[in-house]
């Protein structure tokens, strides 16, 4: 399998994933958020980073931004684990918080339906790229654990500026 196809099927996939999350999330914190069982589940708990689906959307585009970035620079300088390691990050991401906070809450929530469908693909994907080409195991270590660092710190600070972005995008358009 060549980087181009492995980058194109692995951003097609995280993308069905978060259209999934754009569309049911501020539905399913409306509907859960007064449930106390639900207290602590990962999108009830950061439900102010999630004034409406238009942020959600925004924050996303964001990721997919910083996705496409990353990819670039793996694809143009040819440190291929750098797009590998990306992928097993959103991959691991998958499975510790969607899949496990399913489990845990026994609830289906925003983003599971397409983590069960991805995640085997992904799996395979990862698997197939790596028995083709030659891969440093840890450089791949690195860039998964790097990937996973700057994915969860970017997340964090597109949640606290949320509001900031809601009140930017309601003031959009006003004269």
């Amino acid at each position: 399998m060549k980087i181009n196809l492995f980058i194109f099927l692995v951003i097609c996939l995280f993308m069905i994933h978060e259209f999934e999350e754009i569309i049911f999330v501020k539905p399913w914190i409306d509907n859960k958020s007064t449930t106390e069982q639900y207290s602590n589940e990962m999108w009830i708990k950061n439900k102010e980073a999630y004034p409406s689906a238009e942020i959600i959307a925004l924050i996303i585009f964001e990721e997919f931004i910083l996705l496409f970035c990353i990819f670039l620079i793996a694809s143009l300088t040819k440190f291929y684990e750098l797009a590998v390691g990306v992928t097993i990050a959103h991959t691991l991401h998958l499975i510790i918080l969607h899949l496990i906070n399913t489990i845990r809450f026994c609830v289906f929530s925003p983003g599971i339906i397409t983590s069960i469908i991805t995640l085997p693909l992904l799996i395979l994907i990862i698997i197939l790229y790596c028995r083709k080409n030659k891969i440093s195991w840890i450089k791949l270590c690195i860039c998964t654990l790097a990937s996973s660092i700057i994915v969860l710190v970017n997340l964090r600070l597109l949640y606290k500026i949320a509001p900031l972005l809601d009140n930017w995008l309601n003031n959009f358009y006003k004269v």
